[in-house]
Formats: C-alpha cells, sequence, structure tokens
C-alpha cells in the first residue's frame, strides 16, 4: 500500500492509483483553435455559459476517476469547453487541477446533467439546420457529449447514429490533440 502511494506521488499527471495501476489524465492541447468562433451559429454568451456548464459536468459528475473511459471524457468534454471559451475559469482551473491529480471543488451549474444533455442536444439540432462546416462539426460534438451525459436518451442516441452514418465519425482529436480537423461537409 505505502509503494503504491509513493508510486503515485513520485508520478505526475496521475488521475488516480489503484490496485497497482495509475490511470493519467492527458490534458486537451487547446492552443490551436479548432472550431472557427466567428463561423458557429453560438453567441459569445452562449459559448461561455456551455463552456462553464460542461466544466461542471466533468468536475460535478466524473471527477477524478482511475476509470480509463471517464477520464477520456473529462479530456474530451474539457477540451471541448476550453475551445468554447479559451479563458474560462471552470475548465481552465479543472484542467489544472485533474493534471495533479486534485479533486476540484463542486461547480455551480445551471443545469443537471439530463436537462444539459438535452440543451446540448436542442443547440446540435440548430447548428445542423444552419449549415456550414463549423456548424455541422461542432453539432455532432455537442450530439457525442449528449449522449455521455445521458446514455439512456434514445432519441440523442439515434441522433448520434444517424450523424456517424450520414455525416461523419465523431473526430475528438483537432479538440483533444490540437491535430488538423478535416471538414465534415463540403463547402460551396
Amino acid at each position: 500500500m505505502v509503494c503504491r502511494l509513493l508510486l503515485c506521488l513520485a508520478t505526475s499527471g496521475l488521475l488516480l492509483c489503484g490496485d497497482g495501476i495509475a490511470q493519467a489524465y492527458k490534458p486537451p492541447k487547446f492552443d490551436k483553435q479548432a472550431i472557427d468562433l466567428e463561423k458557429i451559429g453560438l453567441m459569445e454568451v452562449e459559448r461561455k455559459k456551455f463552456a462553464t456548464n460542461l466544466a461542471g459536468y466533468v468536475v460535478n459528475e466524473i471527477g477524478v476517476q482511475k476509470n480509463a473511459h471517464r477520464a477520456a471524457w473529462a479530456r474530451k468534454l474539457l477540451g471541448l469547453a476550453l475551445q468554447l471559451d479559451r479563458r474560462n475559469r471552470a475548465a481552465l482551473v479543472a484542467n489544472h487541477q485533474f493534471t495533479r491529480g486534485v479533486e476540484p471543488k463542486r461547480i455551480e451549474t445551471d443545469y443537471k446533467p439530463g436537462p444539459l444533455a438535452k440543451l446540448l442536444i436542442a443547440q446540435s439540432q440548430a447548428l445542423a439546420k444552419t449549415g456550414g462546416d463549423e456548424n455541422v462539426y461542432l453539432s455532432g460534438l455537442l450530439l457525442a457529449a449528449a449522449v455521455e451525459m445521458d446514455p439512456e436518451n434514445e432519441d440523442a442516441v439515434y441522433q448520434l447514429e444517424l450523424y456517424k452514418l450520414d455525416i461523419a465519425a465523431i473526430d475528438w482529436e483537432p479538440i483533444t490533440d490540437g491535430k488538423p480537423r478535416k471538414p465534415v461537409v463540403a463547402e460551396d
């Protein structure tokens, strides 16, 4: 037990230690803008609100986890929050604390997970109807986030699966790894 604790303390960026295996939280790279904010159908105030609520979901519902799937989602959702609002306090603090294995304090949010997922679905639909590559790409990310938050919402799952069939697979690498984004819709 003491050896595991020392190993965990000696290794930086750990999420949690358990059963001899440490899960690392890898912070998203958000130095490159994956979404052109000037081309999306969200006002600045909406982007900031989504960023705060996404960060709040990560902190309040996912937290510091040893589950690799949940840690990956924390990274994706914080990456998305930081793409929507690079200076978002809640997202920046959570990202910093997760990187160091510190459990952040709960964040006051406007929505619980179910209502937040429904809001993300509605916004996804509005972005898809607006059209354009940036909006359609963001639409897919919001759908994927909604399904992660509320996997029992069959409408969201169905819409996400249709998105994957009709448009493209959800590509998180531009959000999490700073890789160039491929267009999902041909621009006229």
